[in-house]
């Protein structure tokens, strides 16, 4: 179990996972007979400092799954740019700042390292385009191009804001996958798995390695019905992020923009959702933790949207479904006047243009504010019909619940942030793990071929020896042999106490990742709980206990400086609940009782 002694959080040096990490890191990227394609990414990592770096998703999917809507509804406001065709065509980072002036500015980041700052109104220039475009990357006009600087020179964007989510963590906004811009999803890709990529990419996967060091966690928009590349990016996320084996903590799936797929009236949209996240649990089992549905866009309706607009939507709750389906279809809404609907064509151009100028005014582009406005319009008549809606109130509240936010918050609270140590703890682990198992091998090899030569160096060295008792000139030979066999000897053996120290060290980090794992198993289960034997005291003991306040002993046991008595009487009582009940509840008592032993057996050190 791990279980950090120190006191301060921003200290590592009695921490033994960094210690061994750092030693490991020493041993991988100095020792001459190891030879790591990695050896640079590998020596160049500051482990230490990106335990303590804020905790950062990423936010992946296909492209125009929505992602830019999504993370706007989660930040809680309207940062990220949004477009009607492919937009996110560099690295986005949002961040938090308390300082206004940053608010009304976004940061560039070029691949020479310096920095600058722009308006939020010059962001467009950074936009991806559409397909039909001949060039889908835009120069950066006026003086950009007079530095010779294009979006091919952009390592990241930062944006900031000071809401209540991004003084938890960090997000980053990845160009989607299937992207029409292909030097786009390389630079994903690259992003998810540390691993360089070919051509105008190389620069771009540099940057997103270095910059962002990997995302601690991936939320994967996917569409309402996710296709074997979604499977694919979640293995290579996983691959790289977590030992093999391991469960998909770190990653879940959200179905976004799943109210432009419903269009059977007869069924109540949550009756959709329900079936859509079923098949698609079924797609990704094994590849996130949790498939959860969420619309951004309905989220950030009520905010955009105005009393006008509610009303207008409503009137559809006291109209037939028939007559609503076929007003709300594209070829009548803006063009016939026919007496039979119930709402006007004059009313339904109106509230069109409104919904469309609501939208400009907080960003969006005239062509991508039009289209959004058509598809809020369409849907939340719809649903005020099929749920016979009465009031603006009652309307916003089905709107809020189906947007699925608060679970998504919730989620990631419980989920992300509050194992945020566990989960950096084991992505780091995992980082370094396959280059120590490669290593390792490499070292088995090596000091085996010194072995090989010291046998034959004995075989040599005792011919020179029988030889010499009859020629003296050979006297130079044999001491020359002796000294190259002394200095091979004297090899052979540093190497095999660095295999063997090194062997030691990725067990302990092992041993660690166990119990980094069982304490997730543990929180997972705790969380599951529908009626749980245990208080309300016992349950948050209980996740302290299992890591989700922090990794130290004290942050663990809540007391500080720890109490063996104290400890000991916690240990029986969790040794007592173990032998009086049952099912998960007794798991989750027998890793108590363990993770409380490991401790009793630090104290006593």
């Amino acid at each position: 179990m791990n279980t950090m002694t120190e006191t301060n959080p921003h200290s590592h040096q009695n921490d033994p996972f960094i210690t061994a990490l750092l030693r490991v890191q020493q041993i991988l990227a100095s020792e001459k007979a190891v030879k790591l394609k990695e050896h640079k990414d590998i020596s160049r990592l500051d482990l230490a400092s990106l335990v303590q770096k804020r905790f950062s998703v990423a936010i992946v999917g296909q492209m125009r799954a929505g992602k830019s809507t999504l993370i706007n509804a989660m930040i809680g406001k309207d940062i990220a740019p949004t477009a009607v065709n492919e937009c996110t065509a560099t690295i986005n980072r949002f961040s938090y700042s308390n300082k206004p002036e940053l608010h009304k500015q976004f940061r560039v980041r070029w691949f020479d390292d310096s920095e600058e700052y722009f308006p939020l109104s010059d962001v467009a220039q950074w936009l991806g385009k559409g397909i039909a475009d001949k060039n889908p990357l835009q120069k950066v006009v006026s003086h950009f191009t007079q530095k010779g600087r294009t979006i091919d020179s952009t390592r990241y964007l930062e944006f900031f804001a000071d809401t209540k989510f991004l003084e938890t963590v960090n997000v980053v906004d990845t160009p989607g996958l299937r992207s029409t811009i292909e030097m786009h999803e390389r630079g994903v890709l690259s992003f998810l798995s540390h691993e360089e990529v070919d051509v105008r990419g190389n620069r771009l996967a540099e940057a997103t390695r270095t910059e962002g060091e990997s995302a601690d966690a991936v939320v994967y928009v996917v569409n309402p019905v996710a296709r074997q590349n979604d499977t694919d990016i979640l293995e290579l996320f996983g691959e790289k992020s977590r030992l093999s084996g391991s469960n998909p903590y770190n990653s879940m799936a959200v179905v976004h923009m799943w109210e432009m797929a419903w269009d059977d009236m007869e069924s109540d949209p949550a009756q959709f959702l329900e079936g859509k996240i079923r098949r698609i649990q079924e797609q990704l089992a094994g590849k996130v933790s949790t498939v959860i549905a969420a619309s951004g866009l309905l989220n950030r309706c009520l905010e955009w949207l105005q009393d006008e607009h509610w009303a207008f939507f409503v009137q559809c709750g006291s109209i037939e479904r028939d007559e609503v389906e076929r007003v709300t279809s594209a070829l009548v809404f803006e063009t016939r006047d026919d007496e039979e609907f119930g709402i006007s064509l004059e009313s339904r151009k109106a509230v069109l243009e409104s919904v469309k100028s609501r939208l400009m005014a907080v960003g969006m582009v005239e062509d991508n504010a039009k289209s959004t406005a058509w598809a809020i319009i369409r849907f939340l008549c719809r649903l005020a019909c099929v749920r016979e809606v009465k009031s603006t109130q009652e309307l916003k509240r089905h709107t809020e619940e189906l947007s699925g936010m608060k679970q998504l918050e919730s989620l990631l609270e419980k989920q992300f942030f509050a194992r945020a140590s566990l989960i950096k703890n084991g992505t780091l682990l995992t980082r370094i793990w396959e280059p120590c198992q490669i290593a390792l091998g490499q070292l088995r090899a090596y000091e085996q071929e010194r072995e090989n030569d010291l046998e034959e160096g004995k075989r040599i060295l005792k011919l020179l020896e029988e030889k010499g008792m009859r020629d003296s000139g050979l006297e130079s030979a044999v001491a020359y042999v002796k000294k190259t066999f002394d200095a091979v000897s004297s090899d052979a053996l540093r190497v095999k106490q660095t295999r063997k120290e090194l062997y030691s060290q990725s067990m302990e980090l092992k041993s660690q990742y166990d119990s980094f794992e069982e304490d997730i198993q543990a929180l997972e289960m705790l969380d599951a709980l529908r009626e749980p034997a245990f208080t309300k005291d016992e349950l948050a003991q209980l996740r302290c206990l299992f890591g989700a306040q922090g990794l130290t002993l004290e942050d663990r046991l809540r007391m500080s400086p720890p109490n063996r008595e104290a400890v000991q009487k916690l240990y029986s009582l969790w040794a007592n609940k173990r032998i009086n009940s049952y099912g998960d509840e007794r798991k989750i008592a027998v890793l108590a009782e363990k993770h409380l032993a490991d401790i009793l057996g630090v104290l006593v050190q």
